[in-house]
């Protein structure tokens, strides 16, 4: 008798979930895991989908034709907007401007000067403080998930008791 009472306190203390709902749990975990850990997430990712990419000196012989519009710089990222309104992007070395870069593949100097270019600002995708925000989100999500159901779960409990 006394090992019966024992039993059924721990099944007081330790509530056994429905199967579905952790499932569910899970589920929703790993869909809101692989959304916000997805690169398309990121934007410079997309940026990057949208704009062929091609190498530096496929932009310098477009800058030499005169087929190039404007130039936007964006951290290491060149992109050539064309006067057909295509566009050409390419990484440049970080350790070098993008202009001395352009000169040493052989951009006319004239080509060059007369060309509006346009210094964007670098934004950091990878960060520490920009890729923790969906982390500790995700997790503060299924958190509540949990915690919800068991809870009421528990509250339930104490009341058919």
């Amino acid at each position: 008798m006394n090992q019966d009472n024992h039993s059924k306190r721990e099944e007081q203390r330790f509530p056994a979930y429905p199967r579905w709902i952790l499932g569910a749990t899970a589920i929703l975990g790993l869909v809101a895991l692989r959304y916000f850990l997805s690169p398309n997430s990121d934007p410079l990712a997309t940026q990057d989908l949208e704009t062929p990419v091609a190498t530096l000196p496929q932009i310098v012989n477009a800058i030499a034709a005169g087929e190039v519009k404007t130039l936007a710089i964006c951290g290491d990222l060149v992109i050539a907007t064309k006067l057909d309104g295509s566009t050409l992007s390419a990484r440049k070395e970080s350790t070098l401007s993008a202009i001395e870069i352009l000169q040493i593949l052989g951009a006319p100097p004239e080509a060059l000067a007369h060309l509006p270019m346009v210094v964007e600002e670098e934004v950091k995708a990878n960060s520490k403080s920009t890729s923790l925000i969906p982390v500790l989100t995700l997790l503060a999500v299924l958190t509540g998930v949990t915690l919800i159901p068991f809870l009421l779960f528990r509250q339930s409990q104490r009341l058919a008791s």
